[in-house]
């Protein structure tokens, strides 16, 4: 066999396999020309919306959107063109897809561009997420329902509370001159432990409001609200100027202000209440990656065994070393909900000499929600 012939035989192989991988993909793949005309169009992309390859080559690929994408991409596409400024190439995004039958489907679209012979192709990536999308609302119903029960039971528990506070103030303002040591101690025991409850409540009430992914049409300016926090904090622990510190420049992101308060009101509380090395103090960082955001609360308090750096993060759990600390135990379990509502996680490594840091990544890729 002549080396022409060989290398013609291992040409069709390789395009054979290619045709292959292309045909059995899970993902639908669909490359267009630069004048937006479908040139391939695998089976996945078939089965998606509901055309065969025949039905589609050679189609303007506006026939696999609705409105108004459907008028508006010819002028994307000479734009992009002229402006080489991206809209959708180069970035994933989540969009909506037109069937054959007139269904929209909801996809996840990743867009790249390649050139072979002088000629511009674009190629797109398609992943049905019909199922992850119903998976969210059910996620985010039973997170409504649960937000309802919370608030009805913080109400019903509320009141007695109101009242059984409101009486042990009375008697102490009224009687307190008519009881011995003993009764005044058991009135202050009722009273600070009217105060655990309503610590209580307000954090289950915390917990059952996280799950709304909630992206602010402007960025949150985190470096500010540390800052603030850090300020109020060692106010409200009684500790020195240094005991709290931020190192560096903090990302900003497009995460639910409130939400991202009660991660650092939390990593940060009870970093200075663990702290036990007093020249070294509590650390708070974070960096971008691409599209997460990582931030650390690192301090040299006595450390998490291994055994329970899972279990920090259940709801009540306090571990050994939170016993002698005051709160709800349900911070942590707060921090890590928030982290996995917008695809990310929460969780706790050794402090290089000692101690731990807690880390939370999310996925914010900073970028409007209409881009």
């Amino acid at each position: 066999m002549s080396k022409t012939r060989e290398k013609l035989e291992d040409a069709r192989r390789q395009e054979a396999r290619l045709r292959a991988i292309l045909e059995t993909t899970v993902d639908g793949i669909v490359t267009i020309s630069d004048r937006g005309l479908i040139l391939n169009f695998n089976a996945a992309a078939e089965r998606i919306f509901g055309y065969s390859a025949e039905e589609v080559i050679g189609e303007n690929v506006n026939i696999l959107m609705p409105e108004p994408h459907r008028t508006e991409h010819d002028n994307y596409i000479h734009r992009y063109l002229l402006t080489k400024a991206p809209h959708i190439i180069g970035i994933g995004r989540e969009i909506e897809g037109r069937r054959k039958d007139g269904r929209l489907v909801p996809l996840y679209l990743a867009v790249s561009e390649s050139n072979v012979d002088e000629a511009r192709y674009f190629t797109g990536i398609l992943r049905d997420i019909s199922d992850l999308k119903r998976a969210e609302k059910k996620l985010q119903e039973a997170n409504e329902a649960l937000e309802t029960f919370a608030r009805t039971l913080a109400h019903d528990l509320r009141s007695p509370l109101t009242a059984m506070t409101g009486f042990a103030d009375l008697i102490m303002s009224l009687y307190q001159d008519k009881l011995d040591h003993q009764g005044q101690d058991f009135v202050r025991e009722i009273l600070s432990n009217g105060e655990k409850m309503q610590m209580l409540i307000d954090d289950l009430l915390a917990l059952a409001r996280v799950g709304h992914i909630d992206r602010p049409d402007t960025p949150v300016v985190v470096n500010l609200l540390v800052d603030e926090l850090i300020t109020e904090l060692l106010l409200e622990e009684g500790v020195g100027e240094n005991a709290l510190v931020r190192k560096g420049e903090l990302p900003e992101v497009r995460i639910s202000e409130t939400l991202l308060l009660q991660i650092f009101q939390n990593l940060m509380a009870n970093a200075v209440r663990y702290a036990s090395v007093k020249d070294q103090p509590v650390v708070v960082s974070g960096q971008r990656y691409g599209d997460r955001v990582r931030f650390e609360v690192c301090d040299h308090g006595p450390g998490i065994p291994k055994e329970e750096r899972e279990r920090i993060f259940e709801s009540f759990y306090r571990g050994q070393a939170g016993k002698a600390i005051p709160g709800s135990g349900i911070g942590l379990a707060t921090v890590r909900k928030t982290a996995r509502s917008y695809g990310g996680n929460a969780w706790v490594e050794e402090t290089s000499g000692g101690g731990a840091t807690f880390i939370v990544e999310m996925i914010d890729p900073l970028v409007p929600c209409d881009t």
